[in-house]
Order: C-alpha cells, then sequence, then structure tokens
C-alpha cells in the first residue's frame, strides 16, 4: 500500500474510532521474505500459495529451514509427484536449492509460517477483490495487545482478520479470547478468525467461542447471540463475526462471508 493509500486507509478506517497505526507491512512483503524480486517469479509464488497442499509443503520447510529434506519427508499431504513438481518450480524461481540430501530454502532468516500466512491473506484480498489491505498492524489508541494480521478496506468498510496456522485442536481458549479483545478494540465493521486447515472448526473453535461468549455475556448469549452455520465450515455470530477454515478455497471462503455479510446488512434481504 502506497503512502497516499494509507493515508487514505487511515483517515476512512481508523481515524474515526481514535486508532492510528503505528507500524504495519504491505503485502508485498511476502515475496521479500523469500528473497522474490522477478515479477514473473512473484506471480508463480502467489499462485502456489493459493494450493492448500503447497502451504502445508513450506511449512515443513520453515520447520527447520537449513535442514535438507529429501522429498518423501515432505509427502504427508499430498503425492511424490505432485511434491516433487511444486520443489522443482520452487527451485526455479529460487526458494529452495536443492542440495545432495535433499532440498532446503535458499534464503536465511526465514519467516514464521504464520508471518506467510497473513501477508498471503493480506495480498489474495488486495489482488482478488480489489481491497486496500495491511498486515501485521501494530494500533495505538486501542486497549488490545499484539499485532491485527490482516486489516483490509472493503467498500468504506474495515475489515478484520486474524489468521491461525495450527490445527483446531492447537488452537486455545486464550487466543479466542484475545481475537473478542482485539474486535472490541478496533470495532470493525466485519471481523473473521481464518484457521487455514481443511478440519472441522466446529467441534473446537466454534466451541471455544461460545464458551468466551458465556465468560463474556453470561449464558443467556447462546440464545440471543447464537452462533450458526453460513455454509459448510463457515459460521456467524451476528453476522458480524465469521469463523472461517480453508476448504474449499480461501477465496471461496471469503466470498461467501460478504455475501452473508451483505445480504443482512444492506436490506437486500427484505425481498430476497
Amino acid at each position: 500500500m502506497s503512502e497516499p493509500e494509507l493515508a487514505t486507509f487511515w483517515k476512512e478506517a481508523l481515524q474515526p474510532r481514535g486508532l492510528t497505526p503505528v507500524k504495519y507491512e504491505s503485502p508485498e512483503q511476502l515475496f521479500r521474505l523469500f528473497g522474490l524480486t522477478d515479477s514473473q517469479h512473484r506471480q508463480v509464488f502467489y499462485r502456489l500459495l493459493q494450493k492448500y497442499s503447497f502451504r502445508l509443503l513450506l511449512h515443513d520447510l520453515l520447520q527447520e529451514p537449513t535442514t535438507p529434506k529429501r522429498t518423501e519427508e515432505l509427502c504427508h499431504y499430498a503425492s511424490e509427484g505432485s511434491i516433487r513438481e511444486m520443489l522443482t518450480t520452487l527451485a526455479e524461481i529460487g526458494v529452495v536449492e536443492k542440495v545432495e540430501q535433499g532440498v532446503r530454502l535458499r534464503q536465511q532468516g526465514t519467516p514464521r509460517i504464520g508471518d506467510v500466512l497473513e501477508h498471503y491473506v493480506a495480498l489474495l484480498l488486495q489482488r482478488e477483490l480489489g481491497m486496500s489491505a495491511i498486515s501485521s498492524v501494530s494500533l495505538q489508541g486501542g486497549d488490545a495487545g499484539g499485532d491485527y494480521d490482516v486489516l483490509a478496506l472493503w467498500q468504506g468498510k474495515l475489515l478484520f482478520v486474524e489468521t491461525k496456522t495450527a490445527p483446531p485442536k492447537g488452537i486455545h481458549n486464550p487466543e479466542v479470547a484475545a481475537f473478542f479483545q482485539r474486535v472490541r478494540a478496533l470495532l470493525p465493521d466485519l471481523a473473521v478468525f481464518l484457521d487455514d486447515t481443511h478440519l472441522r472448526v466446529k467441534d473446537k473453535i466454534v466451541l471455544m467461542f461460545e464458551e468466551e461468549l458465556i465468560r463474556l455475556k453470561g449464558i443467556e448469549s447462546l440464545h440471543t447471540m447464537p452462533i450458526e452455520r453460513v455454509k459448510d465450515q463457515i459460521f456467524h455470530l451476528n453476522h458480524h463475526v465469521y469463523i472461517i477454515n480453508s476448504r474449499h478455497g480461501l477465496l471461496h471462503n471469503f466470498t461467501v462471508v460478504f455475501r452473508d455479510y451483505l445480504h443482512y446488512h444492506t436490506g437486500v434481504n427484505i425481498i430476497v
């Protein structure tokens, strides 16, 4: 995001809320993390990231970035042929290098997979849906700790996305409580809690959301503001807060969320 765009973002979305960004990163930081400067190489890497199997492969490569890994060690979530194809592409664009013991990442000081996901989500919203987006945002003026993973401006509305890379069993109540705290401090028009998994989120994450609602609002909140299914593993709270996974694709799931939000907040549902 350019400086003029950021100024617009701040004036339209953050200034009325009494908030000022003190630190943020452009979604393009995603490519700098891997030393990608060529525009074609960047586009290839971006397209690869749209595959869930590739994000899992990258997660494995980032676990021990300096340790070479054999192809067979990386075949947890895709066929050996598919993994070999992705590794070959990564070698061609300079993200990995082939050594005698296997492959390893070329870039020193490699990022956390969480950083990769939040930059990628911001870039996806920017490129595919035309939003202005920033990632890894620290704000002055709110009382919530930690960074906001992704903030975007969508049709004049402020969107907040919290991203998680752990499976549902690796996410715990304090993380959901922190998400609620950030939502209360930011007052976004809509907020999305995204777990980048194909596993069900209803059994663990939705349950934790209900537990935190009870803690904040009392047991009656489960009746006055129930967490309900929108579609598949996409859930809403008052059609303002959404829980999603990445099954069927991130772009598809975000589109479902935005369509649901518009349906309940534009008056269209009166006649549809």
